[in-house]
């Protein structure tokens, strides 16, 4: 008889586990009515939940019928929208993951502006969806740990992984602090890092490019029986094109692995960065059209050090329990003068972020139930240094320790109650305390800050998904998040007072979402649409000069992923984002009141689409033509720029790369038709601290990358 793919898998595992064929026709009928309408899909994902979050190969079998099962980016494992293995065509969460191929053939520098712009869903500040400079509203994960500590976290985080270390990252949109607590707002960042390949291998790389770049590396690694290793190193030096924004980058890089039984690991990790880059600053109206190369303020740097260390041990007791225990601690050291303010100003930040994460994953054969639950320790201490105007003989000086620990139960179930059908439910109840000490020397008279503040809450998701046929789903999900007030918002202050008694900005999240593929994967399609409010937004108020939960926004659109493979050696790929972001209470003091006003830096609608050419009369030259269009967007939340709202020029980028044997060669243009533009502009009509007008971030110029790579 005729063996659907289930079939094959199963029964290619059953000859692997036996040693033999399954002679028995009844025999393998029984099996097949285990696997029957996907079933045996669920029952390998589950099988593999580690992959995501930390296990190295060595689970041959796992491995096998994984990559027999990915002939569809549906059948993509994925793990962070709720620690639990899933397939992304049965997640009820806006997810997308970038690849290895992905990342390698981008050869970002900045991850931002060159990878994330490439999926839907990224704001042009800061933050996954919200565009809020002054919020931490994306939460930063490698390998399933948090690395930034309490009250931390932006979508430029890739920027402080290791690139060439990275196996993929998966970005969930929307809330998520049901399954990662606070700042989880905007969506989490997952990095998966690399595992050790099977067979002993060395790859050395260099590339240079305009102004000044230069990078170079080397990595390798091996697998031998249950034991593997992986190691890389790199550096990166940029002249720059624009004044003072020159950058040295040192990356190194390391994993060992063990797989002590089946199913049962221990993986330890290392990773250190060494940074140090100009900041330019922004340039004023008039100085934009001078000269836009150069620096708006004379002396802005940053010179930062992060080491991490991580370990993760999972053990399978039978069938159907794993316990995962994961620690990471990360050390950082930031010191330099802000691009905002730099005459005059130096700072120096130390922190050092523990993160504890000890869970179970219990399956059940009644409705393929599947639970994960477990608590979320995190603890940091960051110590802040600020001199203002410093001289020798009356230094102006801040001196802050700021601790933070997090204490959080989680868990979160999966079930079938139909084979076409299944739910998701989930919480988590968090335990958040920040304390400040130090003092605030404004004057010539330090003043004693000191303080503490205990947040609790609990926050709720659920989603349902119908797969409507095994090539199309539609799901639909709730989810919450929460975000506790800053330190400075608490106790500190700065331009305005602090509130100790602030109350956490809450989220609430619906959406809705259809996945597929047709023509036997050709066409490709995932598009979801959301509604998100947030309540008790902080936000600063010029007549009582204090921080108050005053605000209220939503933010709701639509977001659109797809791909054509139109011929073998022709395809083309397209995100869409139409993004409604609206201040519905929004009040900053007397003439101020910007209520049903369009947040700042929120474009209707941004494009981004490829057409991507892989001639088959020249095996292994992969050409890809990218095109990033973005919508006008109000410079103010006011909404008052004189100058009206800003629409930035369309922009083109084109990269190569040819592989052949054990070499391969790219090349890319960035900026291919050399338009002048800024990144982001800003308006403000003045005030004690500033002159008022539009302020630009330049973009980078026509710039050309050529590289390559030997491995052996």
């Amino acid at each position: 008889m005729a063996l659907s793919r289930e079939a094959f898998v199963w029964r290619h595992i059953k000859q692997e586990e036996h040693g033999s064929c399954i002679d028995s026709e009844d025999k393998w009928i029984r099996e097949m009515m285990f696997v029957h309408s996907g079933r045996l899909k669920r029952h390998l994902l589950a099988t593999v939940a580690g992959v995501g979050i930390g296990v190295m190969p060595g689970a041959t079998l796992v491995a096998q019928a994984q990559e027999i099962l990915q002939d569809s980016w549906l059948d993509t494992i994925v793990v962070t929208g709720s620690r639990l293995a899933e397939r992304i065509k049965e997640t009820p969460n806006a997810i997308v993951v970038i690849d290895r191929e992905e990342t390698e053939h981008v050869n970002f520098v900045d991850s931002r502006e060159e990878l994330l712009r490439r999926i839907p869903g990224n704001s042009m500040i800061r933050n996954l969806r919200i565009p809020m400079g002054d919020k931490n509203y994306t939460a930063n994960l490698v390998d399933g740990l948090s690395v930034r500590g309490i009250g931390r976290g932006t979508n430029t985080f890739v920027d402080e992984s290791n690139p060439f270390y990275i196996e993929r990252v998966e970005v969930t949109r929307g809330p998520a602090s049901a399954v990662y607590g606070s700042n989880a707002i905007g969506g989490v960042i997952n990095v998966i890092t690399r595992k050790p390949p099977e067979t002993p291998t060395v790859r050395t790389w260099a590339d240079a490019g305009s102004w000044g770049r230069r990078r170079f590396g080397i990595d390798a690694g091996a697998t031998f029986g249950a034991f593997g290793v992986l190691f890389d190193a790199n550096k990166e030096d940029m002249d720059g094109w624009q004044d003072r924004s020159a950058l040295e980058r040192w990356r190194t890089s390391g994993k060992v692995f063990y797989e002590y039984g089946e199913g049962s690991s221990i993986s330890v990790r290392g990773e250190y960065l060494d940074l140090d880059n100009q900041d330019p600053g922004t340039l004023t109206q008039d100085q934009y059209d001078a000269n836009w190369q150069q620096a708006g303020v004379p002396d802005a740097f940053t010179h930062q050090k992060l080491g991490t260390f991580s370990t993760i041990i999972e053990h399978q007791f039978g069938e159907n329990t794993t316990m995962r225990l994961a620690y990471g601690v990360r050390h950082s050291e930031t010191e330099g003068t802000p691009s905002y303010n730099a005459t005059g100003e130096y700072g120096r930040e130390t922190g050092i972020a523990h993160n504890f994460v000890p869970q179970i994953t219990q399956k059940f054969d009644l409705f393929d139930t599947q639970v994960v639950f477990g608590v979320d320790f995190t603890f940091d201490d960051l110590t802040d240094r600020t001199l203002l105007d410093r001289s020798a003989s009356s230094p102006v000086e801040t001196k802050l320790d700021v601790t933070g620990t997090q204490k959080s139960p989680f868990a979160q179930v999966q079930f079938w109650p139909t084979e076409w059908m299944k739910i998701s439910l989930g919480g988590r109840y968090d335990f958040v305390e920040t304390e400040v000490h130090g003092f605030d020397q404004l004057t010539t008279v330090p003043v004693l800050v000191s303080g503490s503040r205990s947040f609790e809450n609990f926050s709720k998701n659920a989603g349902i998904t119908f797969n409507l046929t095994e090539e199309h789903s539609l799901w639909l999900g709730y989810s919450e998040g929460f975000v506790v007030p800053s330190t400075t918002a608490l106790f500190t202050g700065g331009r305005y007072d602090p509130d100790p008694t602030l109350d956490p900005e809450q989220a609430r999240n619906y959406a809705i979402g259809v996945r597929g593929s047709l023509f036997d994967n050709k066409v490709g399609y995932d598009i979801s649409l959301y509604h998100t409010e947030i309540d008790d937004l902080i936000i600063a108020n010029s007549d009582t000069d204090t921080y108050e939960n005053a605000g209220k926004a939503t933010f709701r659109g639509v977001e659109a992923a797809v791909s054509y493979q139109a011929l073998d050696w022709l395809g083309f790929v397209g995100a869409y984002t139409l993004a409604k972001n609206t201040l519905d209470e929004y009040y900053t003091g007397t003439g101020m009141d910007y209520s049903g006003n369009t947040l700042q830096a929120s474009p209707l609608h941004h494009v981004n689409a490829r057409v991507v050419l892989t001639p088959t009369q020249v095996p292994g030259f992969k050409t890809e033509l990218e095109w990033d269009r973005v919508s006008a967007y109000e410079t103010a939340n006011s909404n008052d720029d004189p100058m009206g709202s800003y629409k930035r020029p369309d922009l083109f980028h084109l990269r190569a790369s040819y592989q052949k044997d054990n070499f391969r060669i790219w090349g890319s243009v960035l900026n291919l038709t050399d338009v002048k533009y800024p990144e982001r502009v800003t308006y403000s009509a003045g005030s004690r601290y500033s002159p008022g007008g539009r302020s630009y971030t330049s973009g980078e110029p026509r710039t050309f990358v050529v590289g390559g790579e030997w491995t052996f």
